[in-house]
């Protein structure tokens, strides 16, 4: 049996309770996770023979389970800063923090929300108009 938490059920769960947001990832090794499980913390100094190592985000995870993270956090309510965090063993701390910084970039939500697109949009006139025609 596993317990590997669902970050995204997480968030939906915390949801307005989350004060504070740390960007960091884990790389799950499975040749380690088949001999040791996941709550494996019996070789912190060798993190080669873990089963799982603290990384940079993108490295453990990919950019479509980052988007869904960060628009989940949106759905919630949750406006605040994102910190990353550089928690790698094999990765040099300045060479991690701008591959992470440039990985998470483009994913950033920065406007707040506005009006939903059907409220501006067009084709809310046309149907408005469409209607009116058909009484």
């Amino acid at each position: 049996m596993t317990s590997r938490i669902d970050p995204l059920a997480a968030v939906h769960e915390l949801g307005d309770l989350i004060q504070a947001v740390h960007l960091k990832d884990t790389l799950i090794h499975e040749p380690n996770v088949r001999l040791r499980g996941y709550f494996d913390s019996t070789d912190l100094k060798n993190y080669q023979n873990r089963s799982w190592t603290f990384t940079i985000p993108g490295w453990g995870h990919d950019d479509r389970t980052w988007r869904e993270v960060i628009s989940t956090l949106r759905f919630v309510g949750y406006d605040g800063i994102l910190t990353l965090e550089m928690e790698s063993e094999y990765i040099e701390i300045k060479e991690g923090l701008e591959k992470a910084a440039a990985f998470i970039r483009p994913m950033l939500l920065e406007k707040p929300v506005g009006q939903a697109w059907w409220q501006i949009a067009p084709v809310h006139e046309l149907w408005k108009e469409t209607k009116e025609e058909r009484k």
